[in-house]
């Protein structure tokens, strides 16, 4: 199947939720701050982590969309979550089939699709061109493997991926293991093999090291899971506030930087601000919609 024919059978699904549709929170919880850090937390399963990840001003929500993990959510109950939420949809696939995939994204009005399994560059490039949300694709980095060879995997993904999500691999599980691999030299290799695409870390982040891991790797996106539960699956809003309010005072101050080994100031110079928010990469021919229209919108 081509690019052309999923995208042609992805847009003629019936009951599709505009992904336009995202903005405004609902009633349901309080307004978050204004968001300074690209923050993301993942594993959302309840209308309380919602709450708490919206509370907290986070820029990302994520929900596992694949079954049989321990934070899985059935596509039905996380359209009831992402509408209590006012920031960017991303939803969490692990070796999902791709039309299926890009069926829920569409149905759910994602904003970011995040490949969380051992999905092929192919496999990420065709549901890339399925729909205008952005595809992350997660990198899995081993303790035993060379910066030489993490290069050469995440090389693979240009232009098949917006974004590269570091984790840290686990024999046992695809990711919200609370682990973390070694930082050290990561983010350089990462970026020089990414090509521009956004770069994202997880892995055993927490409000204790999150700062650390700003200045270490220089991320686009910090992403959170394990480190702001207080058990698996439930997330604690004050942990997930700490996690935000520690991300935005761990960034660098607004201006260029330069990030070089292990963290120093030196080497690639990042523009102030970083890279744009994600958002559709192409219009769609939707326009946003916002307070009780969208909210309406979103129950068709």
């Amino acid at each position: 199947m081509t690019g052309d024919d999923y995208a042609g059978a992805v847009g003629a699904h019936a009951g599709r939720l505009p992904s336009d549709s995202i903005g405004g929170a609902s009633a349901g919880c309080p307004a978050g701050a204004g968001r300074r850090v690209r923050t993301k937390v993942c594993g959302v399963v309840d209308v309380a982590g919602v709450c708490a990840v919206e509370a907290a001003g986070a820029d990302f929500m994520g929900v596992i969309l694949s079954p049989g993990f321990r934070r899985s959510v059935p596509p039905a109950r996380a359209r009831e979550l992402y509408r209590e939420y006012s920031g960017k949809r991303v939803g969490v696939f692990v070796d999902a089939d791709p039309l299926a995939a890009a069926r829920t994204a569409s149905r759910l009005g994602l904003d970011v699709v995040q490949l969380h399994g051992a999905e092929s560059p192919r496999t990420a490039a065709r549901i890339r061109a399925a729909g205008s949300w952005r595809v992350w694709k997660t990198v899995h980095v081993r303790p035993d493997e060379s910066l030489a060879r993490l290069s050469s995997r995440v090389e693979r993904y240009r232009g098949a991926a917006d974004g590269v999500l570091a984790d840290a691999w686990s024999a046992g599980a695809p990711g919200g293991t609370g682990r973390r691999f070694a930082w050290s030299g990561v983010g350089e290799a990462v970026r020089a093999a990414a090509g521009g695409a956004w770069f994202v870390v997880a892995g055993g982040l927490a409000a204790e090291n999150v700062a650390m891991a700003i200045e270490a790797l220089a991320p686009d996106v910090v992403d959170a899971s394990s480190g702001v539960e207080a058990a698996s699956g439930t997330k604690d809003p004050a942990r997930t506030a700490a996690f935000v309010a520690a991300a935005a005072s761990g960034a660098p101050e607004p201006g260029p930087r330069r990030v070089g080994a292990g963290g120093a100031r030196a080497g690639r110079a990042v523009a102030a601000g970083g890279p744009p928010e994600p958002g559709p990469r192409r219009d769609s021919g939707r326009r946003r919609a916002n307070g009780d229209r969208g909210r309406e919108a979103a129950r068709r």
